[in-house]
């Protein structure tokens, strides 16, 4: 019995377009069962060899940037019956810095030293206030 495998090319990308290497790629058919998986390359690309049927691709990536991780998977089905590429994006990719632990850090300790500066300030104008006048008590007995 001879069975004709078809080559499924899998293009992982980020929200930019660039491929992302290092992503996990499964071919799932309709029993559940593993037919072929792989990591993509440096480019984000990865040939599957599946015979002709139905499929789900699963596809997920982790990675961690500035004490931040990320991590996501993608299903999607496909129809093998021929040579042919798929794409799949990870629109959340790359992280942003405003996605990342070190910038929300950054904000918290920022808004920590604004609240130290405005105490120390407030304290220094307080002392300054009393240094030049005295309380309103002492001022009548000082009148005396």
């Amino acid at each position: 019995m001879s069975t004709t495998v078809f080559r499924l090319t899998v293009q992982v990308e980020d929200a930019r377009g660039a491929g992302l290497p290092g992503a996990f790629v499964s071919a799932i058919d309709e029993g559940a069962l593993v037919f072929d998986a792989d990591i993509t390359d440096a480019n984000g690309r990865v040939v599957l060899r599946l015979p002709a049927g139905e499929y789900t691709l699963r596809v997920a990536y982790r990675t961690t940037n500035l004490g931040s991780m990320y991590e996501d998977e993608r299903e999607v089905p496909v129809t093998v019956d021929a040579s042919a590429t798929v794409e799949v994006a990870f629109l959340g990719v790359p992280l942003t810095l405003t996605n990342t632990l070190v910038f929300q850090i950054s904000i918290v300790f920022g808004l920590l030293v604004a609240a130290l500066v405005t105490a120390i300030y407030e304290l220094w104008r307080r002392a300054r206030r009393s240094g030049k006048e005295p309380p309103q008590g002492e001022k009548g007995d000082a009148a005396r």
